[in-house]
This record gives C-alpha cells, sequence and structure tokens, in this order.
C-alpha cells in the first residue's frame, strides 16, 4: 500500500515538474528565436526575456511570450516593417502605449518603461489542443 501511494505522489510531482519544464522552454524558444534576429540600425538591445503564464485575458489556459527591450532611433512603424521582413512573427510595442499590459512584467521592475525611445519587440504564442503545452499547473 506505501509503494501506491508512493508511486501517486511521485508521478504527480513528476507530471507537475515535467509541464513546468515543457511550458518554460516554449515560451525561452520564442525569446531565442527573437534574439537571432540582428538588430535594426540605430537600436541597442536594453534587455530580453520570455514568459510562460496568462498575458492576455482571463481564465485558465497557457500563454508563452519571448520579448526584446530595445532602444531605437526608429519609429514603430520602422521597426514593425524590419522585424516582419526578417521573418519575425514578433510585434512592436511602445513602452508608453497603453496596450502593453502584463507583458511588461517579462522584464525586472528597475526598467524605467516610460523614457522616450523604448520599444519591446514581443513574439506569442497560445497551444490549441489538448496538448502538454496548454496546462496550467501554475496558477494565476
Amino acid at each position: 500500500m506505501l509503494a501506491i501511494v508512493l508511486l501517486l505522489a511521485l508521478s504527480m510531482i513528476g507530471t507537475y515538474v515535467a509541464v513546468h519544464n515543457v511550458n518554460n522552454a516554449s515560451a525561452q524558444q520564442l525569446e531565442a528565436r527573437l534574439q537571432e534576429i540582428p538588430l535594426p540600425p540605430n537600436t541597442k538591445l536594453v534587455d530580453s526575456g520570455w514568459a510562460a503564464q496568462r498575458l492576455a485575458g482571463a481564465g485558465n489556459g497557457m500563454q508563452y511570450a519571448g520579448a526584446l527591450l530595445i532602444r531605437s532611433e526608429l519609429g514603430p512603424a520602422d521597426l514593425e516593417e524590419f522585424y516582419d521582413e526578417h521573418g519575425s512573427d514578433g510585434y512592436v510595442i511602445a513602452t508608453n502605449d497603453e496596450l502593453l499590459g502584463r507583458v511588461s512584467l517579462i522584464f525586472d521592475a528597475d526598467h524605467d518603461l516610460d523614457r522616450p525611445g523604448l520599444f519591446m519587440i514581443v513574439s506569442s504564442d497560445e497551444p490549441k489542443g489538448g496538448s502538454i503545452r496548454q496546462l496550467d499547473l501554475r496558477g494565476h
């Protein structure tokens, strides 16, 4: 009986760890894909990060985001065009934009996101179907 209880406990812990690691890896891949793209001219990388959590809306489910925080002399339209030309599915958000929302939680709080010329390049994903990637064991 003890063996069954231990096996059940280990399988529950193992499932939690496996799902957690799969979710983190999915988000880290999005960040890595953005980092592979060269920076636009007159642009400096400030920070990069990723998140595996519910980033928009309410309810259960997992969302992933990888992001770059950049300082650029280019405007949002030019940055969008640059990243589109380089095959990125990322979108550009000026850090003073009200659409920023929870995505800003990807970066440390010590960044002054109100400074002009700061932009986030965000690539996001929300898994479909009944895969392990869709499980949300973290709560929110």
